[in-house]
């Protein structure tokens, strides 16, 4: 779990933030795994970037895929057309 979503998740949104952009800093040097930006954003209620964060690990083959139809993090995103096709595609 990123650490930046307890944070969202309770409210301390500046904090959330603040590792996001920490975060969004380091991918330009180093790997930061595409779902754990988008379960930070889905804390942040930003479905947007949530799903487009998940497009992306989706074409990188994460392996957030596994767990995808299952993992209560992404219960926010479950009922917007675009999740059910990414869920479609990952053949859920």
């Amino acid at each position: 779990m990123p650490a930046a979503l307890p944070h969202a998740l309770s409210g301390k949104r500046d904090r959330a933030l603040e590792i996001l952009e920490e975060l969004s800093s380091q991918s330009r040097t180093r790997f930061v795994a595409p779902h754990a930006m988008a379960l930070i954003h889905i804390g942040l209620g930003d479905r947007k970037q949530a799903l487009q964060w998940l497009e992306r690990a989706y074409e990188e083959r994460s392996d957030f895929v596994i767990e995808a139809n299952v993992d209560p993090v992404l219960d926010p995103l479950r009922d917007d057309p675009r999740f059910r096709e990414l869920m479609r595609r990952l053949d859920f």
